[in-house]
């Protein structure tokens, strides 16, 4: 497992980028992804009610930008699918009381996409995550010399520094 550094920055702050790739660390990035997240209040996931939505431009080199946007989308494909496999267990869980054999294939089915997807999100994290909640919008790096490079240009819109994730 490997680990990841973050910090909180506030929303509405100006941010600024080191100019160097996201992914691979190369000078003179050509090229920017986009990447989304939205802070919602709520209990469970149908029931959500959408705050804010956080949207950030990374730079990336012209060749880094294709293979991060599929891994991006693709992480994003994998959480809906964990939950609604979630979603699915609870109604297994319900209907365990009348048919046995329901609950088992259900159970099968969410360990069989669920236990990939937790190896390969904790095996690999992504070169930059955002995550929005009511404090700001916190940035998640798998690389540390870029995050300190990324920490010293927005030094005063960080809210909350925080140490090494795992």
């Amino acid at each position: 497992m490997k680990e990841t550094w973050s910090f909180l920055v506030a929303w509405d702050a100006d941010v600024k980028w080191p100019d160097r790739c996201v992914k691979c660390g190369r000078d003179g990035p050509t090229a920017h992804v986009r990447l989304t997240d939205t802070w919602e209040r709520g209990l469970f996931w149908p029931f959500c009610r959408r705050v804010r939505r956080a949207t950030v431009d990374a730079p990336v080199c012209h060749g880094c930008k294709r293979p991060f946007e599929s891994e991006y989308k693709h992480r994003q494909r994998t959480d809906l699918a964990a939950a609604w496999i979630a979603v699915l267990l609870a109604i297994a869980l319900l209907h365990w009381l009348f048919d046995e054999m329901f609950f088992y294939l259900a159970l099968a089915v969410a360990m069989f996409f669920l236990i990939p997807y937790t190896a390969w999100i904790r095996g690999r994290p992504a070169p930059l995550d955002i995550s929005a909640d009511e404090d700001g919008i916190e940035y998640e790096f798998a690389d540390r010399e870029y995050r300190d490079a990324f920490k010293d240009l927005n030094e005063e819109a960080t809210v909350l520094d925080t140490e090494a994730y795992s």
